[in-house]
């Protein structure tokens, strides 16, 4: 009889030892890197950079949200995941800010210093999204307040730092977004509409002469999941549409020396009604921070009055012991959840006094005058389960 393969240990945290994003980062910076790159981290163990700089075009398409357990449940028998090589890990915390940031620079949370949807940015005084780049609770745009992207992010385009020319196919509606135009450094930017027009961009890049590296990104499966569930029929079907458009694009680059490398920023989990939990129906906790919360649903950062620290870890305890886990900042910083190497000159005020993991499938939100509309995403992301953590990586070379 044939050996059934070992399940996987779970995901319990991010992985910077040769197994995660990160490093697959690691792994395109030592094989296209100028001067071999300059990264902290080991190479990615499931991908050796003398792969990468045997192909004549690298194709990294990351497919927002697309958990190994989201890829499992609906297209296990696809092409994509006939293509895997196995697993990897997110970055703390597993959330789209934070792990595209870290596709987009090379960079491990802590050096890029985007820390989640929501940040605190001490600079100006206000809570601010930094990829939509604007005040939270408002369509004020940061740079109105006289921010700018090189003050507030201050990271390394990846872009900036390949021996080849960088190629950027990116949804139109976010090529023109402050967020992109400072990561994109000197990349030549493609805009697309839709999946077949992504697919034709690929496969354009691939039939051209000129080596290159390219960084391809799908949003809509994530969006889908934070709306419907990453477990609901229409996050489903739309990866079956995603894989069928995948094999046929595999089929039309064969033997132009292409490597496309297809992997994820983070996976998800689903809630329930009874498990989205608000701040505002637990008033001591709220009464013990200075601002709202920050950083995802999944990993809020909180931060806590001066001096109510222990009224803070007390009601934590009491109100939301079943739901979540505390952390303080400094714990989370020497554990290195978010990465080794040299921090973020702002890193430590992004992450607040403390940190709420939820467990579970429990979240927690709060509301600022602005947001009108209460909490209501099934789908969400941010910490650290497995469902959060894994995602595929899969290889197709030709």
């Amino acid at each position: 009889m044939p050996q059934q393969a070992a399940t996987p240990a779970p995901m319990t945290r991010p992985d910077y030892a040769g197994g995660g994003i990160a490093n697959l980062m690691a792994s395109v910076l030592a094989g296209i890197g100028r001067d071999g790159g300059s990264t902290v981290l080991p190479p990615c163990r499931l991908l050796a950079p003398e792969r990468l700089a045997a192909a004549r075009h690298v194709v990294l398409l990351v497919i927002d949200g697309l958990g190994r357990a989201q890829l499992d449940a609906h297209a296990a028998g696809g092409t994509l995941a006939g293509a895997c090589v196995g697993d990897l890990s997110s970055v703390f915390p597993s959330t789209t800010a934070s792990a595209v940031s870290t596709f987009m620079t090379g960079d491990v949370p802590l050096a890029h210093g985007l820390t989640g949807w929501h940040m605190w940015f001490r600079e100006l005084g206000v809570v601010g999204a930094p990829l939509p780049f604007r005040v939270r609770g408002s369509e004020v745009g940061l740079e109105r307040l006289g921010a700018s992207t090189e003050v507030l992010f201050g990271t390394r385009p990846l872009a900036a730092r390949l021996a080849r020319r960088a190629v950027l196919v990116h949804p139109a509606a976010l090529c023109d977004t402050h967020y992109t135009r400072a990561h994109a450094a000197r990349a030549e930017v493609r805009p697309f509409k839709g999946v077949a027009q992504l697919f034709a961009r690929i496969e354009q890049l691939a039939h051209e002469r000129e080596p290159s590296y390219c960084y391809a990104y799908w949003p809509e499966l994530d969006t889908l999941s934070h709306v419907h569930g990453a477990a609901s029929a229409k996050a489903g079907e739309h990866l079956r549409v995603l894989d069928r458009a995948l094999e046929a694009c595999a089929r039309r680059i064969a033997g132009t020396g292409t490597l496309l490398v297809v992997c994820a920023d983070h996976g998800f989990v689903d809630t329930r009604a009874q498990t989205r939990l608000n701040l505002a129906d637990y008033p001591p906790l709220a009464d013990t921070l200075a601002l709202p919360l920050c950083g995802e649903p999944r990993a809020v950062f909180c931060y806590v009055r001066c001096g109510a620290e222990s009224q803070f870890r007390h009601c934590a305890g009491e109100l939301l012991g079943h739901a979540a886990s505390v952390l303080s900042a400094q714990d989370l910083l020497a554990q290195g959840l978010l990465g080794p190497g040299l921090p973020h000159p702002r890193v430590g005020e992004r992450v607040g006094s403390h940190l709420l993991l939820m467990k579970d499938d429990y979240c927690l939100t709060d509301r600022v005058l602005g947001e009108s509309r209460p909490f209501g995403q099934i789908g969400v992301h941010g910490g650290m389960s497995d469902a959060e953590l894994r995602v595929p990586l899969a290889l197709f070379e030709s």
